[in-house]
């Protein structure tokens, strides 16, 4: 029964954290067409496409929670379809953080210099151990490629939307636009912490995900990564 329970509190919070990314997106999508002084529509266009995409990403994950409780084997399409919207989602977002950085760009200075090496030898990090990881042949492609796609798209993406939107923040208190420089802050910092959430990968044998997944969070807080996603997405939203 405790099983059973459990499975339907995380149906609910799949269903409230697509519910809030697909909100944001449709909400976006319409404004970008209502009132194009809150930002220029080609930059809130990719962001509203990372947000209906992203939610019905987790909707399918709330759906696929029913066969997988009965023991069904899921066909690979599926897992490639459900792994096709998450990277698509997350390359949407990359497309609104480059767009917004290259029409409003950093200064560049010695915290950009350690930010991009950071970067650099981070994702070479990450592709070093997924070849090792695909080379021993012990996890599946798809799953392996599952957690490529958050350490290597969503995490970068994340963070450089985060950059974007407190950009967008500090144009928005230069301008006088106070409440909405409040607004554009809060949504940045929802999102940096909604990238923190990213490194909770699902466990497969490849470091770190090997240590540091959704199983070792869930063990160690009582309650699964997808709950702290849920309240981030609620945030930004």
């Amino acid at each position: 029964m405790a099983g059973q329970s459990f499975d339907f509190v995380l149906l609910v919070v799949y269903f409230a954290y697509g519910l809030a990314f697909f909100g944001m997106g449709l909400t976006l999508a319409l404004e970008s067409e209502r009132s194009p002084a809150l930002a220029e529509a080609r930059l809130l266009r990719p962001l509203a496409a990372f947000g209906m995409l992203h939610g019905a990403h987790e909707w399918l994950d709330s759906y696929l929670l029913q066969p997988v409780a009965g023991g069904l084997q899921l066909p690979a399409w599926l897992l490639w379809l459900r792994l096709g919207l998450l990277s698509a989602s997350f390359c949407s977002l990359l497309v609104y953080g480059i767009l917004t950085l290259r029409v409003h760009p950093l200064k560049p200075d010695a915290s950009t210099f350690i930010g991009g090496s950071t970067l650099a030898v981070y994702l070479i990090g990450i592709l070093a151990s997924a070849v090792f990881t695909y080379r021993t042949g012990t996890t599946l492609l798809v799953n392996v490629f599952d957690v490529l796609s958050r350490y290597l798209l969503a995490i970068p993406a994340i963070f450089l939307a985060a950059m974007a939107l407190r950009t967008e923040a500090r144009i928005a208190q230069t301008a006088g636009r106070r409440q909405v420089m409040v607004f554009l802050t809060v949504a940045a910092i929802g999102f940096g912490l909604y990238g923190l959430t990213q490194f909770f990968v699902p466990a497969i044998d490849m470091f770190p995900a090997r240590v540091l997944n959704s199983t070792v969070f869930r063990t160690f807080t009582g309650f699964p990564i997808q709950v702290v996603r849920t309240l981030t997405a609620v945030l930004i939203t």
